[in-house]
């Protein structure tokens, strides 16, 4: 079959523990490797919305049945398709080219129609944060689902940790919006609250970590000026937070790990741009890759393509 155009959808993933910092115990690139398809195999049907989830398996030039779950140890990532079936209602297959003519099948409602789509993700080494590609064909994708079996996965996997996912922009489009746009706010968020604080506001022992502080710096009237646009421009360039953190700031919780987001102007278009993480804007990336028999990509050369995007891109 002739190429055709597909896409590929980029977020972002931190797993952390619930102390906010990164669990140096689990090594994730192995641990979902071995487990998740695992855990996707048994995952039970979803009753309320009628649909399966499963990892993709394909027969090989032996004919035997393998899957398309990978991990390739020396990139660190893994990849392959994760097929995600609607059933529940009697589906008619009809014949276009006969239009009086009775459907030529009709399934039962048991059966479905299957949604097969790609799936990337690297784990960068001794780093528990994540970048991840996901295969969209026209208005379709497997995004929700994916990011909700993978949390449920993460959720009973791993009770004392969590996984949060966010949206990816390149580096070029993120630095142009901060270089021309004008900053409006910047707003410094606790990673936690002294204990003296909660004390004073009789927090539980269990609540505290519930709760954040929050500093807003922002103009009266208008934006900023150029000689602060600087130092928040090479700011972000850096990552270097500890340039606003002085000795009262962090007296009071503001620390290492605290966020720093600041609220931009450009084009007559507002957004926060977190300084750990890019500005919430959707990267979505063109391709094209051969399809199989029933249509979906053929699993190679989308995951070369996926590879050669993953390098280009370089998101860490």
């Amino acid at each position: 079959m002739s190429e055709i155009n597909r896409k590929l959808e980029a977020l972002t993933f931190t797993f952390k523990n619930k102390e906010n910092k990164a669990d140096t115990s689990i090594n994730l690139l192995d641990e979902l490797f071995t487990k998740f398809p695992n855990f996707i195999d048994l995952l039970p049907n979803d009753e309320s919305n009628k649909r399966s989830v499963k990892i993709e398996k394909k027969k090989d030039s032996d004919g035997e049945t393998v899957s398309t779950f990978k991990k390739y140890e020396s990139g660190r990532f893994i990849c392959g398709k994760i097929s995600s079936t609607n059933y529940g209602k009697i589906i008619k297959i009809i014949n276009p080219n006969d239009k009086d003519a009775e459907p030529v099948y009709k399934s039962k409602p048991e059966h479905g129609v299957e949604k097969v789509f790609f799936f990337f993700i690297h784990i960068p080494k001794d780093n528990h944060k994540g970048f991840i590609l996901l295969e969209r064909s026209g208005v379709f994708g497997i995004r929700t689902v994916f990011c909700s079996v993978l949390k449920s996965f993460m959720k009973e996997t791993y009770p004392e940790n969590k996984i949060s996912f966010n949206e990816f922009i390149d580096k070029d489009i993120a630095k142009r919006f901060v270089t021309n746009g004008t900053t409006k706010s910047v707003t410094l968020t606790t990673d936690k609250i002294p204990k003296e604080l909660s004390d004073k506001l009789n927090f539980l022992e269990e609540e505290y970590k519930d709760y954040s502080i929050s500093l807003t710096i922002k103009k009266k009237r208008g934006y900023f000026g150029s000689s602060t646009k600087k130092v928040l421009d090479k700011l972000y360039s850096s990552k270097d937070k500890s340039y606003l953190l002085t000795e009262k700031l962090k007296v009071v919780g503001f620390g290492e790990n605290s966020e720093i987001t600041t609220r931009v102007k450009l084009n007559g278009k507002e957004k926060n741009i977190d300084f750990n993480e890019s500005f919430k804007l959707k990267s979505i990336y063109d391709i094209n890759v051969e399809l199989d028999e029933f249509g979906e990509s053929k699993i190679d050369e989308i995951t070369n393509s996926a590879i050669t995007l993953f390098k280009d891109i370089n998101p860490f």
